[in-house]
């Protein structure tokens, strides 16, 4: 099972390893820095039938996560994968815009070590052992 994070930031994908090792998670992390890498991966299709969950940051190089996220929204095979936004951002129209745009959460990145880890250990506790997802969306 894997989980696609998409993001910019070296520091938090290896933060994201960190939290997902030490939470047990049984999931391999792919981490892409950039939106147009992003969608050429899930584009795939035996990638995308292999990822579990995307972690997407809002502010990317190439193509904002936004753009990301209405890509695989609007694909008829990568629309069932859920894409929690995960993000520093605060901003109401980079909530509003997720939440419009398809995202199934939206998390901010806490700024210390132990918070950070702990916001990891709850979207893995959730996406990866808690939500059912809809009939046919079972990836991994």
């Amino acid at each position: 099972m894997k989980i696609l994070m998409v993001d910019d930031n070296p520091a938090d994908i290896d933060l994201v390893n960190e939290g997902l090792r030490r939470c047990g998670a049984k999931v391999e992390l792919c981490a892409i820095h950039d939106g147009i890498e992003a969608v050429e991966l899930l584009r795939g299709l035996e990638t995308a039938s292999l990822v579990r969950l995307i972690l997407l940051d809002v502010n990317l190089p190439k193509v904002n996560g936004q753009a990301v996220l209405r890509q695989i929204k609007n694909d008829p095979i990568l629309r069932r994968v859920p894409v929690v936004m995960f993000s520093t951002s605060r901003a109401a129209r980079d909530i509003r815009g997720s939440y419009e745009s398809g995202a199934n959460s939206y998390v901010v990145k806490p700024g210390g070590l132990k918070d950070f880890l702990s916001a990891v250990r709850s979207l893995s506790s959730y996406w990866l052992e808690c939500a059912i997802l809809p009939a046919g969306s079972e990836h991994g």
